[in-house]
């Protein structure tokens, strides 16, 4: 039951995107007998689909493991503390780095980028 609902889920995500392909195209893609314009919108995507792969993979295995070492099927991360601990990852990056919040990294201060000027009062 899990294959053939994980292909079109493969097969989707290569198919759609900013620029969506027909399945036939993606699967002419694979056959390697589409255009290369489509080639190239097709296989740029396959990054993509493999990174949401190892993501939905690593959730899994993160999950079983929670409930292994807890016993239940109702084990979550806050159980374990390992929210806490990833608040307190976050407060700790936030101090080393001189940021007050995130919407300083976001405004480019982590990447050598001028934050914005304040407005003129």
């Amino acid at each position: 039951m899990f294959l053939p609902v994980a292909a079109l889920v493969i097969l989707a995500s290569v198919a759609l995107g900013s620029h969506p392909t027909s399945t036939a195209d993606a699967m002419d893609v694979l056959y390697g007998t589409a255009d290369p314009n489509t080639t190239t919108v097709v296989e740029s995507r396959y990054p993509r689909t493999a990174l949401g792969l190892l993501a939905g993979l690593c959730l899994a295995v993160a999950g079983t493991l929670m409930q292994g070492v807890t016993r239940t099927p109702l084990a979550d991360p806050g159980l374990l503390g390992i929210t806490a601990g990833a608040s307190a990852a976050i407060g700790f990056a936030l101090d080393r780095t001189g940021l007050r919040d995130l919407t300083e990294a976001q405004a480019g201060r982590l990447s050598g980028g001028q934050p914005p000027a304040s407005p003129p009062t």
